[in-house]
């Protein structure tokens, strides 16, 4: 009934997929404090009380359901929705780095511990290209078979009518030339190696809803007991976020803003 729904339309998408970002929210081992369980699950009901939200089916100004109707969000006439403050606002910009960085360091830690199948895991090492660009992928994992990169990254949801698998696209792009393959060789003292390349992308959308990539990505590399709780977290953060947001004072977010431009 809720992926039937308007609130529910951003979680549609393969059924195998929605059931594991859903085992954490369900079950007695629920790796959250009842505050961000609580927020968790309104954000995957699509139930927190954003401008867009409350203003559904009534005929109100369309300047009420701005983010900042006293210009104090960069991104002028944006509408208040989930999507926009969770992924754009620059209120919550510094709750979305750490969103992001509580990710790359979980999966980075799981892949370090496993001594007997890991041989080196780096976190957002740079690497220089022949051509002097600097790139810093935010995991590299070597393993007995593979030379692989992971580039975590939190999207907006599918109520935009967007393919998750097209945001591994852009990674392999970004990722997955021959010259960045010999830089990480080089960083890692590797001489021309004969191992598998794979670059992958890690995406999650801020209602949890895991991409089948990160899905195939934590199988083959035996993480993906990591993804319910990890899914979880995104769904509480993005909470978290909202709150937040929903704090700040008109004058306080314009202050912020200001900051953030100067």
């Amino acid at each position: 009934q809720l992926n039937n729904s308007i609130d529910g339309k951003g979680i549609r998408g393969d059924s195998r997929i929605g059931r594991i970002s859903m085992r954490s929210l369900v079950g007695p081992t629920i790796p959250l404090t009842p505050t961000r369980y609580i927020g968790a699950i309104n954000t995957r009901l699509g139930t927190l009380q954003t401008y867009e939200r409350k203003d559904r089916g009534r005929a109100s100004d369309k300047d009420s359901i701005l983010c900042d109707k006293e210009h104090a969000c960069l991104t002028r006439n944006a509408v208040a929705s989930l999507g926009h403050i969770s992924q754009v606002c620059p209120i919550t910009h510094g709750l979305k780095v750490k969103r992001h960085d509580r990710i790359r360091d979980r999966v980075a830690g799981y892949l370090q511990d496993r001594k007997k199948d890991v041989e080196k895991v780096l976190v957002e090492k740079s690497i220089i290209l022949s051509d002097g660009t600097a790139l810093r992928p935010d995991i590299v994992v070597l393993t007995d078979d593979t030379l692989e990169v992971i580039d975590v990254q939190v999207k907006a949801d599918m109520a935009i009518r967007r393919n998750l698998e097209d945001d591994q696209i852009v990674k392999q792009r970004k990722y997955g030339s021959l010259a960045v393959r010999r830089a990480l060789e080089k960083v890692l003292c590797l001489k021309r190696d004969s191992r598998q390349y794979r670059v992958t992308a890690f995406t999650v959308t801020y209602r949890g809803q895991l991409a089948k990539h990160t899905v195939d990505l934590a199988t083959r590399l035996k993480f993906k007991t990591l993804l319910p709780s990890i899914a979880a977290d995104v769904l509480a953060d993005t909470a978290n976020m909202f709150v937040v947001w929903n704090r700040t004072t008109g004058t306080g977010r314009r202050t912020y803003a200001i900051r953030l431009r100067d």
